[in-house]
């Protein structure tokens, strides 16, 4: 998948290219999307579904494309030329940086364009210039081969340094001559030809209730967070897919359409960062949706962070290729896996925010129970993912903080009373009293938190622990010789792994047992940045034997 949302099939056979250009064919695809060409006309990948787009450009890149693959001069420029939509001042596929880019514009009730030219990037970036403030959209393809006729005959052929759209504006005519001939040619096209766009009718969504099915799967929670975006039409949702690096195996790719039998409003779209969207997914569908694409591709979570690194082909395939940029993602990609840590840290600190946010909220509303008991309940669970605790309910919350913080003396005691506070507040009608309860609240919140920043490294606590409880914990025996976390999501796997090395002397070596995915992908490397030694990973029946030695 490429940043101009084209798809290259590799490995193909030579005698096989012309078969794959006729089965092609039948689908409206075509060749020749490389060289001093009219390259793909891009769009927004979410067009005609994102809530904040002015309106759908989806059939102006196509409708463009049809016209210009027409014209002969299309495939014989002096050098590549790059046409963008964007559907709002977002902007996020670069109108303003393309060689000729179009932002969508309403003027009066009308549609139509904001048109941007000469931008580009690479070693002479240029942002574009404003060539028309607003385009009526009857216009776009006189507008777009206007422009390309005059880079037709005024282009540099000789210098392929020098020679995109750019340098004719800024370096060689000036932007104000280039503008003049514009409007000239523009002029002389609507009088001499008659270019019209089809139009295009796409389908359209019905009416659906909005429920989404939730679930306890940690993973199942950063898929919502990352990779999910509700549609401007209500219960429908687009789902991001991050194929690292744009690499999508053939098997994968007919997986990912057979999709479409059990959800039929589906449609993929390709994105400008090498990645897919999947549109029209009903919001009861979601969860159903992530347990299929489990099945099918190994890494598909956080698209659009700092793990979603665009990478071309570079020397692996393209003979101007000088470097094995793949291969440099892939070790960029490396730094990410192993920071089990820092998301340990953002489960703590969206607890405790979360927490502050209620107590907030309670005060706003006569010390309301409610928000008091949210308070309470996101404090008490915040520091217990360092323990590997995961409760379910708020039974569980204050049963794991009795049995970790309160019982081991890492909190005040002033505070062991939590749960009995908890449970009060239900029968509290006094606003007195209730407020009495803000307060112990307000007051057990600063105290976690101040627990939180004198955390260590390894998520330790100061000592405040008995000296009879030391040493029942150093006379404690280890009885297991493995460790399984088949079924435990990250980051909990990690500090149920943690907290198992933690009862090892130095040397000893021990198994572990962690899913396919994520947990495989991040616990050996976070290990080893702890400095454990990683000393065999094998793969076992869908699971993975781990052997770790203990530093």
């Amino acid at each position: 998948l490429t940043t101009r949302q084209d798809i290259q099939i590799h490995n193909v056979k030579i005698e096989d290219t012309i078969k794959a250009i006729e089965y092609l064919k039948d689908f409206d695809l075509s060749p020749r999307g490389g060289g001093n060409t009219i390259r793909n006309i891009i769009g927004c990948s979410l067009a005609g579904v994102c809530p904040e787009e002015i309106f759908d450009i989806r059939q102006y890149p196509i409708g463009l494309s049809e016209f210009l693959l027409r014209e002969d001069s299309s495939f014989n420029l002096p050098r590549k030329l790059k046409v963008s939509f964007s559907g709002c001042n977002k902007d996020c596929v670069g109108a303003a940086i393309a060689d000729i880019g179009f932002l969508a514009k309403t003027l009066d009730g009308k549609r139509g364009f904001k048109v941007f030219v000469g931008g580009g990037m690479g070693a002479h970036p240029y942002k574009g210039k404003v060539l028309c403030d607003f385009l009526s959209e009857e216009d776009v393809g006189y507008c777009v081969k206007a422009i390309k006729n005059i880079f037709y005959r005024k282009g540099d052929r000789r210098d392929k340094h020098h020679n995109r759209l750019r340098f004719l504006i800024h370096d060689n005519l000036g932007f104000d001559n280039f503008k003049n001939l514009y409007e000239e040619e523009f002029k002389n096209l609507k009088e001499k030809e008659y270019v019209v766009l089809r139009k295009i009718n796409f389908p359209s969504y019905p009416e659906v209730e909005e429920n989404i099915l939730c679930g306890d799967d940690e993973e199942y929670k950063q898929f919502l967070r990352y990779n999910c975006l509700a549609q401007k039409q209500k219960g429908f949702w687009a789902v991001a897919l991050r194929v690292p690096r744009g690499d999508l195996m053939a098997k994968e790719a007919q997986m990912l359409s057979n999709l479409k039998e059990e959800f039929k409003e589906i449609v993929f779209s390709v994105t400008t960062n090498q990645n897919l969207i999947i549109r029209g997914v009903r919001g009861k569908d979601l969860y159903k949706l992530f347990l299929k694409l489990k099945d099918i591709l190994d890494d598909f979570l956080y698209p659009n962070t700092l793990l979603d690194i665009v990478a071309c082909k570079e020397a692996l395939t393209c003979n101007l290729g000088l470097c094995d940029s793949p291969g440099l993602a892939k070790e960029l990609e490396g730094l990410g896996p192993g920071e089990c840590g820092a998301g340990i840290i953002e489960i703590i600190e969206s607890d405790l925010s979360e927490a502050e946010v209620y107590l907030k909220e309670a005060e706003k509303k006569n010390f309301s129970s409610f928000y008091i008991k949210k308070t309470l309940a996101l404090t008490a669970r915040a520091l217990l993912v360092v323990k590997g605790c995961d409760p379910k309910n708020e039974k569980e919350i204050f049963h794991y903080f009795k049995e970790k913080f309160t019982k081991e003396r890492i909190v005040n005691q002033d505070y062991a009373d939590v749960e009995e506070v908890f449970n009060d507040l239900d029968r509290i009608e006094e606003i007195e009293e209730r407020k009495k309860k803000f307060n112990y609240a307000k007051s057990f919140l600063t105290h976690i938190k101040n627990l939180y920043e004198s955390m260590d490294s390894s998520f330790n606590f100061p000592t405040q622990k008995r000296e009879d409880s030391k040493k029942e914990k150093k006379e404690e025996k280890l009885e297991a010789k493995f460790l399984d976390l088949k079924g435990t999501p990250c980051p909990l796997n990690y500090v149920k792994a943690k907290l198992f090395l933690e009862n090892l002397n130095s040397g000893e070596i021990t198994e572990l047992l962690l899913d396919e995915g994520e947990p495989i992908n991040n616990v050996p490397k976070s290990l080893e940045n702890d400095g454990h030694k990683i000393l065999k990973i094998e793969k076992i029946d869908g699971f993975y034997r781990v052997v770790v030695e203990k530093k």
